[in-house]
């Protein structure tokens, strides 16, 4: 799995920083005869323990809106933790790079959100939208059988490769890290 990030702010037009391949962060199983991630296993211990420490906000549930999610921003980072797995599947699936966006556009500045590009580059596939969200709101010990019921609906099975970038709010770098984790 492959993140690249891009951060946009005031100044000069946004930049790709740096690539960052990563080992885990999906906590795929990984077909050791290649060097492809493959969706063949999902470790659900290790998906529950990792979910655990990236909880749900309390008595809220999160909807799918305009291109994904958005909300005040500390409230976000169980569902940022999420969307990076389900956007990793995405990509497998569709053969292609897909994107995370942390940016809540012209809302307050305690709010941000996460607007999910397909591999098109396009917003995600409408009939994804409701994998999202169940996602979202999968508990800690559900998030691994969530994730897994995707990927074997999704076919594919190629490279992942997710582009995050955000905007300059406070809780982008948390939401970062939690998409990375």
């Amino acid at each position: 799995l492959q993140f690249l990030y891009l951060i946009a702010g005031p100044g000069p037009p946004p930049m790709l920083l740096a690539p960052v391949g990563a080992l885990l962060l999906c906590h795929l199983c990984v077909d050791s005869a290649s060097s492809d991630f493959s969706m063949v296993a999902i470790d659900a211990a290790a998906v529950a323990a990792e979910a655990a420490q990236h909880p749900l906000y309390p008595g809220v549930r999160f909807s799918y809106g305009t291109a994904g999610f958005r909300t005040v921003g500390d409230r976000l980072e169980g569902v940022a933790f999420r969307m990076g797995m389900l956007m990793a599947v995405r990509s497998a699936a569709v053969g292609r790079a897909t994107g995370v966006m942390v940016s809540a556009s012209h809302n307050p500045g305690q709010d941000n959100g996460m607007k999910l590009v397909d591999g098109s580059g396009a917003m995600l596939a409408a009939d994804w939208e409701p994998k999202a969200e169940a996602l979202a709101n999968a508990g800690a010990e559900e998030v691994a059988a969530v994730l897994q019921s995707i990927q074997d609906g999704a076919g594919g099975g190629g490279a992942m490769r997710v582009f995050i970038a955000r905007d300059t709010r406070a809780t982008g770098p948390a939401l970062v890290a939690a998409l990375e984790a």
